[in-house]
């Protein structure tokens, strides 16, 4: 019997810069981190799908050194029994992107 499942894929946005009003805000590893965690649940959310549902995640950074921000964010999504997660280092993220996230769930 094949298992049904969906892959949600998201980076967080097209600029490294933020515009808040009169302030230009710098997108740090944990601040994208937050915003595709946001775009990947809207996905599940879509498919009526929750993180409880991953079964893997695949997380790429642009800096290995940000991977303790980038888990903290991580820990606040997925609760509970985490998912079989892949951490690498990707040289350059598309969309001058710190980090992306690959999430593979089950329905």
């Amino acid at each position: 019997m094949a298992s049904r499942l969906a892959t949600c894929y998201s980076a967080p946005a097209k600029s490294r810069l933020i515009r808040r009003p009169a302030i230009w805000l710098p997108a740090t590893s944990k601040f994208q981190t937050e915003r595709v965690l946001q775009n990947v649940k809207a996905i599940l959310d879509d498919q009526k799908l929750t993180f409880a549902n991953a079964v893997k995640s695949t997380v790429f950074l642009t800096d290995l050194a940000d991977f303790a921000g980038m888990n903290e964010i991580y820990a606040k999504y997925f609760t509970g029994d985490f998912p079989h997660v892949r951490r690498s280092r990707s040289p350059r993220c598309p969309k001058a992107a710190n980090v992306e996230i690959e999430v593979v769930a089950h329905f």
